[in-house]
C-alpha cells in the first residue's frame, strides 16, 4: 500500500546518498518526522563555481539570480517518487525558489534550482544552507516507465554553467535599465507637460482667440451705451435726435391730444346745466300730473 515515508523508512532507505554522518547535528536536522532538508553543495554564478564553505558565504546581490546544486544526490527506485519544497524561511528572509518540483521513481542525481534575491540588500548564500525540503512517496507498484536518463556530472555542470551565463544572472535592474527608463520616461511624457510645451500651447490659444478680442470690445460698448440712454435721456431728448418730420408728426399728435383735452374741459360745465335743467322740468311735469 503506497503513501508517504515516514523517517524510520527514509534513514535506512538508501534514497539519499550524502547524508550526514549519524550521529552529528546536520545529521539530525535534516532528517523530519516525514520528510528530509536537502542542503546547498554548489553555486553556480554565471560559469563560477563556488565550492566554499559556511565560513565564507557567496553575497548575491539584490535582483541577482544564481543556480544552486544540492550536496545530497537521490537514487529513487521505481516504486518510489518524491516532492520538494523550498523551506518557508527562505521566503521570509526574501530568497525565491523559482523550480522545485515533482521528480520521478528511477531518478539518480542531484538536484538544481534557480534563485532570486529579493531583499534590498545582498543575500549570504552559504554552502550546506538547507534549501528543499523533500518528501518521499512509496507507490503501490512499480512503475513501467522509469527515468532513466543519466548525465556525466561534469556535463551536467557545463550546461548549467552554459544556461546561467545565458540567462539573467545579474540584478534585474543592470538587465532591464535600459527598458525601465524608458517605461518611466514614456510614462512621465504622458502624465506631465513640460514647461515649454506649456507655454506653447498658452500662446496658440492666445493667438487663435485673438480676433475675438474686437469683437467683445464692440459688445460691451454697445450695452455701456444702452444702459446710459435708458438712465439719463428722455423723450423729449430722443425726439431731438430723430429725423424733423417724426419729431414734427409727434409733435402734431401731442398737440391735438391737447386740443381736445382743453375742449371736453369747456363744454363739461355747459353738459351739467343741461342735465340740471333737463331733471327739472321732469320735475315740474311730474308735479302737473299728479292728482290732487
Amino acid at each position: 500500500m503506497g503513501g508517504i515515508l515516514p523517517y524510520q523508512k527514509i534513514i535506512g532507505s538508501g534514497l539519499i546518498i550524502g547524508v550526514p554522518t549519524l550521529g552529528t547535528d546536520d545529521h539530525s536536522g535534516c532528517f523530519q518526522a516525514a520528510s528530509y532538508d536537502l542542503r546547498v553543495g554548489q553555486i553556480i554564478a554565471e560559469k563560477e563555481v563556488i565550492t566554499g564553505d559556511q565560513a565564507n558565504p557567496y553575497y548575491l546581490p539584490s535582483g541577482g539570480m544564481v543556480t544552486l546544486l544540492t550536496q545530497e544526490k537521490l537514487s529513487l527506485t521505481d516504486k518510489v517518487a518524491a516532492i520538494v519544497f523550498p523551506p518557508n524561511k527562505l521566503a521570509e528572509q526574501g530568497l525565491l525558489v523559482l523550480n522545485p518540483g515533482h521528480i520521478d521513481p528511477g531518478y539518480e542525481g542531484s538536484l538544481s534550482v534557480r534563485v532570486i534575491n529579493l531583499r534590498k540588500v545582498d543575500f549570504p548564500l552559504r554552502i550546506g544552507i538547507k534549501i528543499f525540503t523533500c518528501i518521499f512517496f512509496d507507490l503501490q507498484e512499480p512503475t513501467e516507465k522509469p527515468y532513466r536518463k543519466r548525465e556525466p556530472e561534469a556535463d551536467r555542470l557545463d550546461r548549467l554553467c552554459t544556461n546561467a551565463s545565458e540567462t539573467m544572472s545579474r540584478t534585474l535592474f543592470e538587465t532591464q535599465a535600459e527598458q525601465i527608463k524608458k517605461i518611466v520616461r514614456e510614462d512621465l511624457e504622458k502624465t506631465f507637460v513640460g514647461k515649454d510645451a506649456l507655454v506653447s500651447q498658452w500662446l496658440r490659444a492666445v493667438w487663435t482667440n485673438l480676433w475675438k478680442v474686437p469683437i467683445l470690445i464692440l459688445v460691451l460698448f454697445g450695452v455701456w451705451i444702452v444702459v446710459n440712454v435708458a438712465t439719463f435721456v428722455t423723450p423729449g431728448q430722443i425726439l431731438d435726435w430723430v429725423k424733423p418730420d417724426w419729431r414734427q408728426q409727434f409733435k402734431f399728435v401731442f398737440e391735438a391730444d391737447k386740443q381736445q383735452d382743453a375742449t371736453r374741459d369747456l363744454d363739461q360745465p355747459k353738459l351739467q346745466r343741461n342735465k340740471a335743467g333737463q331733471r327739472e322740468e321732469r320735475g315740474q311735469a311730474e308735479k302737473k300730473n299728479a292728482p290732487h
